[in-house]
């Protein structure tokens, strides 16, 4: 069921287009003016309907973003009712940007509406995502790391070919015969592969292709300075076994997390600041300190999760973190 669900999103990028409460009906001008946007928005609607007609020479078919889900949840009898973008969320398992899976959702919260206002659907192991943009847009395809995403889910509906893929990345050890770094021409071959997608798993996004380019050179840089490696960008057996290290997905409250006199500086710091980050709260540099900056994003998530908003990470704080991981 997942890879009939992704063939029908990939088959609508670049051809369908957004129209508010669009649910896979044909595409017309009468039907872009009935719907409930903005004039700016029906608009940009039309240009586009008529630009996507005249590249694919076929019906274009109206969504919006919940709606290019919903339809062929839909019509596969997995669902039984509509569901806006927020009733989604509500319906999945939470999770991580580091932690996302061919097959899982991504979703942005609005800290103004206190809302998910917008949905699309991870399609491939590279992690790229299809969304229902917008009036200007339609349906498009990006790496996730392209969108302001700041909430992520397993839905329920796929979760055992999902969970499937889960168990075979987690307990397949990456191993090479060679080392691995940038040379003129590239590196290529399924070790290639492994390495890039091992770093994918621990929350690089690159592209997924057995190259070892600049791009991948730079992750496996990040990646070894975020565990205390040297940063020569070269894939050893220690750069190696520390990419087969299983992840972690929760925190744990070793100690209460405050701005103090010299600043705190710890791992859990930086696990707390690296999830923060992850569901949209600016921490500035992952750097491990706890301070002023930090705080503030503290504080805020506090806020929006009814807790008293008093910057401190104590047990409270981080039960809901990893609540709404």
């Amino acid at each position: 069921m997942l890879n009939d669900f992704i063939k029908y999103l990939d088959s609508h990028v670049n051809k369908a287009i957004y129209v508010w409460g669009g649910q896979g009906q044909a595409a017309t001008n009468a039907l872009i003016d009935k719907s409930n946007n903005t004039a700016i928005n029906k608009t940009r609607a039309k240009k586009l309907l008529a630009k996507r007609i005249a590249e694919n020479k076929m019906n274009i078919k109206a969504f919006d973003c919940s709606g290019f889900g919903i339809y062929w949840l839909l019509k596969n009898k997995l669902i039984d009712s509509d569901m806006t973008a927020n009733t989604m969320y509500s319906k999945c398992a939470k999770l991580t940007k580091a932690q996302l899976k061919k097959g899982d959702w991504v979703f942005r919260y609005s800290f103004l509406s206190r809302k998910i206002v917008h949905v699309g659907y991870v399609v491939d192991d590279a992690l790229n995502v299809v969304e229902d943009k917008s009036s200007a847009y339609g349906v498009i395809k990006s790496h996730v790391s392209k969108g302001s995403w700041n909430r992520f889910g397993r839905p329920p509906y796929f979760k055992d070919e999902i969970a499937a893929n889960v168990v075979k990345t987690a307990t397949t050890a990456t191993t090479n015969v060679r080392d691995l770094y940038l040379t003129r021409p590239y590196m290529s071959g399924d070790d290639v592969k492994a390495v890039q997608q091992k770093l994918v798993d621990h929350g690089y996004p690159i592209k997924v292709d057995g190259e070892y380019g600049p791009e991948t050179k730079k992750a496996v840089i990040k990646f070894q300075r975020a565990k205390g490696l040297v940063a020569d960008g070269i894939v050893g057996e220690k750069t190696l076994a520390a990419l087969n290290d299983p992840i972690k997905t929760k925190i744990e409250c070793e100690r209460l997390l405050e701005v103090k006199e010299p600043f705190i500086k710890s791992d859990n710091v930086k696990v707390v600041q690296q999830v923060l980050k992850d569901l949209g709260y600016d921490v500035g540099p992952i750097d491990s300190e706890y301070g002023p900056k930090t705080k503030a994003a503290v504080m805020l998530f506090q806020g929006d999760n009814g807790l008293a908003a008093d910057g401190i990470v104590g047990p409270v704080t981080i039960a809901k973190i990893n609540e709404v991981m």
